[in-house]
Order: structure tokens, then C-alpha cells, then sequence
């Protein structure tokens, strides 16, 4: 994306989609109702639940 015309604007942000995955490689999952937002992530194992390295991580709302 190109500026948007906003002088403080300074993108785009994300230089390519690497970011964008977990620590073990996979996407991060997003959910969103209105103007709230959850990422999360399933953890080493990609299951949900587990504990450790396995537990599933959430973003506060």
C-alpha cells in the first residue's frame, strides 16, 4: 500500500508475511468482533490446550 495521504504515515509496516507466524512456524489465528481483536496462537504442539510450550497464548482483548 502506498501513503494514504496521512502525513505521520510511514508504510507500509510489514515488509512481507514473516512476521506474521508463531514461533513454531504457523500462522497466527485472528479473530475479530467489531472493533476488538484476538490473535492467538496454538502453541508448540498446534493443539489446543496443553501446558508449557504446548499451552495455547492469546492477546488480551
Amino acid at each position: 500500500m502506498e501513503n494514504p495521504g496521512e502525513p505521520n504515515w510511514n508504510g507500509p509496516y510489514l515488509k512481507n508475511a514473516s512476521g506474521l507466524a508463531d514461533p513454531w512456524g504457523r500462522a497466527y489465528a485472528y479473530e475479530s468482533t467489531g472493533a476488538t481483536y484476538r490473535v492467538t496462537s496454538l502453541g508448540r504442539d498446534g493443539q489446543p490446550g496443553g501446558e508449557g510450550e504446548d499451552a495455547d497464548t492469546a492477546s488480551a482483548n
